[in-house]
């Protein structure tokens, strides 16, 4: 929990670094771990934007395993990895983040997962753009930004407008 606290502060103020050895400690406790519950997908959710990304590949795979054998958290299950997707796609690591479109896809399949979709959708475009289709990269990213305008979520609607233009 202190390292969860630790990650909070870190996000908040960028000057202030994550420590090293936290992601050693994360690490050994989640691979000890036999079964990843919600708790454990909590830390991951949090911490994914410290790790590198063979480590964060690693536990998406990891992830990606588990739900498939037990389809438990299966909501927090597709965000965590749809968080990975994005922070592969962020970091130019396009082979690991083709991992995550592919398998995301089929758990987005409940048509009432609208957030966790149009999510999908957006990065999607943002993997064509990445690839090098820039024109059907960018009408995907703005498809999504519309349906958020449409649904009345102008949060998520600026966010993702304020992702598109970086």
């Amino acid at each position: 929990n202190m390292i969860l606290a630790q990650s909070f502060i870190c996000k908040c103020d960028e000057s202030v670094p994550f420590p090293a050895e936290y992601i050693s400690e994360v690490t050994d406790y989640l691979f000890s771990v036999e079964e990843w519950k919600i708790y454990e997908l909590i830390l991951i959710g949090n911490l994914y934007l410290f790790f590198d990304i063979p480590l964060l590949h690693k536990m998406g795979q990891e992830i990606g395993s588990q739900v498939s054998r037990t389809g438990a958290n299966k909501r927090l299950v597709i965000i965590t990895l749809l968080n990975i997707w994005e922070t592969c796609l962020h970091r130019d690591e396009l082979t690991a983040a083709a991992y995550y479109r592919d398998s995301i896809l089929p758990l987005t399949a409940d048509e009432t997962l609208l957030y966790e979709r149009n999510l999908y959708h957006f990065l999607s475009g943002l993997h064509r753009f990445k690839s090098g289709e820039k024109e059907s990269g960018l009408r995907e990213m703005r498809q999504a930004i519309q349906i958020y305008k449409w649904l009345g979520c102008e949060n998520l609607a600026r966010n993702y407008k304020k992702d598109l233009h970086k």
